[in-house]
Order: C-alpha cells, then structure tokens, then sequence
C-alpha cells in the first residue's frame, strides 16, 4: 500500500530543506507586501508567529536568489517579483546572509555576568558569527569550498575610512582565512565562558564590544574573490524575539545606524514588542522601514484589493500542486476541489418557506414578497425567505405602525441588501444546517493574515482529500465537509488557547466576552448589524487613555486590560485595527481572529462591531463570574 503524504504538514520553511523544493511552494506575490525602499534603509519585519517572516528571509538569501536566477523558467513569477525588487537582475544583486538570533544569546544574559560585561559579549559573539556567516556566503556563492577557499576572499577598505579599518582589525582582518579562525577563536573563547563550571572573573576572563563592528566594516568593505567582485552583502536576521530585551534592544540601536549603507533586515514576532509597542501602532520620523506583515494585508484589504487572498492561494496550490498530480493524475488545483455549489434540500426549503409564510401572518405586503421567491434556485430562494423574515421582524418592531396594511409596498429585492441577505445566510446555517463555512475564499479567509494558519486548516482539509484517494473516489470535499472540517478546526483553536496565551486569565476572559457580545448581536431577530459582529471597538480617545500609564492606573482594571489586550494582538487572538472610521468619530476595533467565529456562528467578514466604552472593557477583567466561554457546552476552560 502506498503512502500517502500531506505537503501542508511541513509548515516552517526551515523544514524545507532543499532550496527548490522550498522556493516552489512559495507564494511570489508575497513580495508585493514589501515597501519601496529596501535596501538604504534598515527593514524591520513583524508579525504573529507563523506570520511567514523566515519565508519571506530566506527567498532573499544567496542561496535562494541563485537557484531562482538559474531555475527562471521553474520559478517564473518568484523570478519577475525579485526582478522587481531589485535583487536580481542578470544575476544576483546582493548577497543574502541569513542569521538566526535564537542561537543561545539569551544564555549569555542569563550567565550570571554583570549587565554591561554581558552586553559586550554579545555583542562579540554576534560580531564573529556575522562575519564568519558572510565568509561562508561569499565563498560559496564564487563557487568555492568553505572554509578551504576561505583565503581566496579578500576584503578590500576605502583607506580614508578608519572606522572601517579599526573594525577590520578587531574582527580579525581582511583576509577570509583570518577572519574565519578569529571569529572560531572568539566563539570558542565566549562558549569556554559560559560553560565553565566555576566562579568567573567576569573583569578578567571576558573581552567585549560596544558596537557591532561587523556592521561598520560591510558598509565600507568590497568583497573579491580571486580579485572578482562579490554582490554586496545583504543581512539576514530571524528570531529576533528570542533575544533577551536588552540584546534586542543593542541589536535594534545598532541596525539603524544611519551612517551604514550595508543591506540590513531583521524580522522578529509581535510577542517581543511590550503591550505599547502593540498598541501604539506605527510612528512618524523613524529610522527605518517598518513592514508589519498583518498590518499590511489588512491595509490592502480595507483598500478593497485581495492581494493577501491571492498570496495564499498561490501557496495553497503550490503546495499541493504536485501531490494531486502524482496520486489522482489530475491537472486541478487544490482549490478546484473546493468548489462544489451549496445544496439546500427540498424539505428544507419547505421549512423555510413555512417559517416565512407564519411571520407574514395576513399582511398582505409581506405574503407577496414571499411570493417574489418562487422560480429562484433553491438556495437563492431560502436566503430571499430569511431575508424577507429578517424584514418582517423589523417592521414589527417599529414603534409605530400604519393603520393599514400597505399592500402596494416595494418589492423584496429592492429592499433586501447584501448585507441583511449575508445575516439570512448566517442565520440558514445555524436554523437549517444549511453550510456556511465553506469555499476558497471562506478557507483563505480564516487564515486571519496568518500563514501557519491558513496551512493548518488547508491540512485537514487535503487529509480528507487524503481519505478519498485511498478509496479510490475523486478527492472533491463536500460543502458539508467543508463546513465540518473549519467548524473542527475552531472548535482546535479556543482549546488550545490556554497553551498559546502567557497570562491566561485576563486574555480568556477578554476574548470570552468579546466572543459573548458577538454572538448575542449577530443573534438578534432583526440583523441589526448584518451580516453580525465579530468585534468590539473603542474610541480613539479611549485608546490613548488606555496608553497613558497615568491615566490607565486611575482606571479600574486598565493595568490589566493593557497588558491583556498587548498579549491577545501579538499572539494574532484578537486583530486590532486601529483608527477605524465610523459615524464621524475614530475607533480602534478589536476582532476576533477569524478562525475563531465558524464555533459561536459569527461572520467572516470585517467591519461589524459594538462601540464599549474603555472602563467597561477594563471592569469585564475584574469580573469573578465571567471565566466561562461564551462557546456552547461543554465549557472550555475552568479559571
């Protein structure tokens, strides 16, 4: 029996480990997310965890950009996109360095030395393996063999730069051989440290820097191997939450230096940033190009453009493209196998119109827009049906009625809008069982602007597939299924919630009532925020409040609103999208990550919340009783 193997497991891209098997699956528009300036300034890079920071890293490494430049034909639109950019052209133009700041930094802080001492060796340590990192990439991308061709890389100095040259001799030289055995020497030197078993005279045993003079010596130094030049260097760094708070904070101070012209990225997850940080949202006058990459979808979005919809259909059938070809012989994508229509059942449709014809009564006006419903599809016909209900009990809840029943009265479909027909739909899902959760554009959007998200549920979906291959049945997944499969994967998502939030309580009991309040709206007989709410909002007012710490402290429960509200939007819980225009006013709202809402049957889309005033959010914290989910039975979490 063969075996079967689903591509959406393997999610982080370091477990790709051959270069074109990785750069096949990725995605190419997301390049399109990236700001025009790229290389003059320093590029920092935020997000949720599995946001697909290190994806978007590695495709620029030297490794990466060589294989595209040689595969043009195979990588065709990741070829056009780093064109576009500027990293490649006919060759490439950079040289890409990835470094992962998750190596053992945060044990030097954690060493017992004195702040400062620690800081310094840090420092040192980045510096030796900035340098001996480019060494690798230099000789590799000429062709050579590291490190035995290191000495055949020669760095040659602007002679009038003696910042330059003091960093070169503290580094090791500009020699590549030199440098390789310095930067193995410190190493060596700083590990023996930190693994030694006794006292350290931290003032005698430990040399260090104040600066990274790795930086200083790229931005002055060009590279040559065997007298050929070598692309500029372009670093790499990953993780950078990983540091302990003063290292990152060196890192940071040290990367936007603006007398270095060296290419310089650095990516790290919102959890690294403090709770005002997150909630401050982007500030002016910088020194460096920020890319948050939620931030920049949602932004797109709101704009009216897909283009983050687009990016994950593109990896979704990426990624599967090849697997469906190898074990059904089909030329489809995987989301061709999504696209099966919605089947509302004849018995159904009768309770449906039965429902309708019931709130009608004798009002003649009403019993005519029924009327109006016949001849449709089936499913065209149960949401004008609900729809029409949704009408009728508004009228009903007028506080004035007309004496007479006005039987000559506009026809439903001039008074039925997009927006009350998407509540008629929420509302055959949870009354009819009619599914709701399902299509390529429903699986892309739960992903939330997150692409570790989006592969997660992409995976249970293709295991379905999986199961059908297996029987020998064309692997197409049902509406049903498909409404099944994302109710499941919600129904994961608020059970694991407890592992993924570091103060439990305060962050369940926000989202619990976020999750309460919006289920209770979306509910409501009359749809009076259709298609429902998945959300709250405050003023912005409110928001600055809650940044002040003066006037967050004389705030009942606001100390605790804040940090819980910083560790619910890094952790991509709830999405905050921040001065939101409504009735004339600016709000920040708070949503519900979607993935979320298929278990309480709350919309998808954006844009439908409940304003709450900042001293009531802040009192939900300080609520005893409030510990429950607002999920049916069986509770999920005992606080």
């Amino acid at each position: 029996m063969r075996t079967l193997h689903n591509p959406f497991l393997s999610r982080a891209s370091e477990q790709e480990r051959e270069t074109f098997d990785f750069l096949r699956h990725v995605g190419a528009a997301v390049l399109e997310l990236l700001p025009d300036s790229l290389w003059d300034r320093p590029l920092i890079i935020r997000s949720a965890s599995g946001g697909g920071k290190t994806t978007l890293l590695r495709v620029f490494t030297a490794e990466s950009l060589r294989e595209v430049n040689v595969r043009r034909d195979d990588l065709r639109d990741l070829a056009e996109q780093l064109d576009r950019v500027g990293a490649l052209a006919d060759s490439p133009t950079h040289l890409g360095v990835l470094l992962n700041l998750s190596r053992d930094y945060r044990t030097i802080a954690m060493s017992g030395a004195p702040p400062e001492i620690a800081d310094r060796l840090f420092l040192r340590l980045l510096d030796a393996r900035i340098v001996s990192a480019v060494v690798r990439a230099a000789v590799g991308s000429s062709a050579g063999r590291y490190p035995d061709d290191a000495g055949r890389l020669h760095l040659e100095l602007d002679e009038s730069d003696e910042r330059a040259a003091v960093a070169a001799a503290r580094l090791g030289g500009l020699d590549g051989t030199a440098l390789v055995e310095a930067s193995r020497a410190i190493e060596s030197e700083i590990v023996e440290i930190l693994d030694s078993l006794k006292p350290v005279d931290w003032d005698r045993a430990a040399r260090g820097h104040s600066q990274l003079h790795s930086l200083r010596l790229l931005s002055s130094a060009e590279l040559l191997f065997d007298n050929q030049t070598v692309p500029p260097v372009h670093l790499l760094f990953d993780d950078g939450h990983a540091l302990a708070e003063d290292q990152r904070a060196a890192v940071l101070t040290a990367l936007q230096d603006r007398k270095l012209t060296v290419a310089r990225w650095y990516a790290e997850r919102l959890s690294a940033l403090d709770s005002s940080e997150v909630l401050q949202g982007e500030t002016r006058g910088r020194d460096y190009e920020l890319l948050e990459l939620e931030k920049a979808t949602r932004a797109n979005a709101r704009g009216g453009g897909r283009r983050f919809d687009r990016i994950l259909r593109e990896v979704g059938n990426l990624r599967a493209g090849w697997h469906i070809d190898q074990y059904t012989r089909s030329q489809r994508d995987f989301f061709e196998f999504l696209d099966s229509p919605v089947v509302v059942e004849d018995a159904q449709l009768e309770a449906i119109r039965n429902s309708a014809k019931e709130a009608a009564g004798s009002n003649t006006l009403h019993a005519r827009w029924i009327d109006e419903t016949k001849g449709k599809t089936a499913l065209e016909s149960a949401v004008l049906l609900r729809g029409a209900e949704i009408l009728m009990e508004r009228s009903r809840n007028k506080p004035q009625q007309t004496l007479f029943d006005p039987a000559e009265g506009p026809a439903l479909t001039q008074k039925l809008g997009s927006d009350v027909k998407g509540a008629a739909r929420l509302f055959l899902a949870r009354e009819h069982d009619v599914p709701y959760y399902a299509g390529a554009d429903t699986i892309t959007r739960v992903a939330s602007e997150n692409v570790e998200q989006f592969l997660r549920v992409c995976g249970d979906v293709f295991e379905y597939m999986l199961a059908k291959i297996t029987l020998d049945e064309p692997p197409t997944v049902p509406v049903e299924e498909q409404d099944r499969i994302l109710r499941s994967a919600s129904e994961r998502m608020w059970r694991e919630l407890p592992d993924r939030l570091p103060r439990y309580a305060d962050v369940i009991r926000l989202v619990n009532r976020i999750a309460r309040i919006s289920e209770q709206q979306t509910q409501r007989p009359t749809a009076p925020y259709p298609p429902g709410v998945n959300g709250i909002a405050i003023t912005m007012e409110d928001r600055t409040r809650l940044l002040d710490p003066g006037t967050r402290a004389r705030i009942p429960g606001g100390d605790r609103l804040f940090e819980a509200l910083g560790v619910a939007v890094a952790r991509n819980v709830l999405v905050a999208d921040v001065d939101y225009s409504v009735k004339k006013k600016r709000v920040m709202v708070l949503y519900l990550n979607r993935l979320l809402c298929p278990r309480l049957g709350l919309p998808l889309s954006r844009g439908s919340f409940r304003e709450q005033k900042v001293t009531e959010v802040a009192g939900w914290l300080l609520d005893g009783d409030d510990a429950e989910p607002a999920a049916p039975e069986p509770p999920l979490f005992d606080l």
